[in-house]
């Protein structure tokens, strides 16, 4: 699949990654990294975690947009069957209803795009695809990131392949080889 492209006004996007108990979040403005963030529900029951998620996300969305610009494009990784047990489908289904309330919350100023995991990155381990996402950032975009949380990390990752800044795997865009371990491409 080719990335949805730079969203809404000049490259304003939100990427989520669904992680079981938490939304990992990047939000992005003129193709550039402004913040990212863990969203957490605390100590809530499911149902209860899933309306402050989405009624966070919702008030978040809210005070990013602008009069001028309110359409945020947002990309969201959708939750992937890949076996069979009934406590992986249990997480699954959880995550899918987070995704439904969050979706009803934002209303329709949004644009939403689902991806699979394997459309935008592949089958590269996560350490790798997150190493990969530390180097295609600016060194002040870097600073934003809590590097120590997968969900974020995913969610700045998305971010990169959403606005083009990073290929499928994380690898950089474009024709010719893709980074790994001699180092992070020239900074710009």
């Amino acid at each position: 699949m080719t990335p949805p492209g730079p969203g809404g006004a000049a490259g304003r996007a939100l990427a989520i990654d669904l992680g079981v108990r938490y939304l990992g979040t990047s939000w992005w403005d003129g193709g550039r990294l402004v913040e990212a963030v863990r969203l957490d529900p605390g100590a809530r029951s499911d149902g209860a975690a899933r309306t402050l998620l989405a009624r966070e996300l919702a008030d978040r969305l809210a005070r990013y947009e602008v009069a001028d610009a309110p359409l945020v494009q947002i990309v969201c990784e959708t939750p992937q069957d890949y076996v069979a047990r009934t406590s992986v489908r249990t997480a699954l289904d959880r995550m899918r209803s987070t995704l439904d309330a969050v979706r009803a919350a934002t209303g329709p100023r949004s644009r939403w795009t689902l991806v699979r995991p394997a459309e935008w990155k592949a089958n590269v381990p996560k350490t790798v695809h997150h190493e990969r996402a530390r180097w295609l950032l600016r060194p002040d975009e870097r600073d934003l990131v809590p590097w120590h949380d997968p969900d974020v990390a995913d969610a700045v990752a998305l971010g990169l392949w959403v606005l083009g800044r990073a290929g499928r795997g994380g690898a950089r865009p474009g024709p010719g080889p893709t980074f790994g371990r001699r180092g992070p491409p020239d900074a710009s």
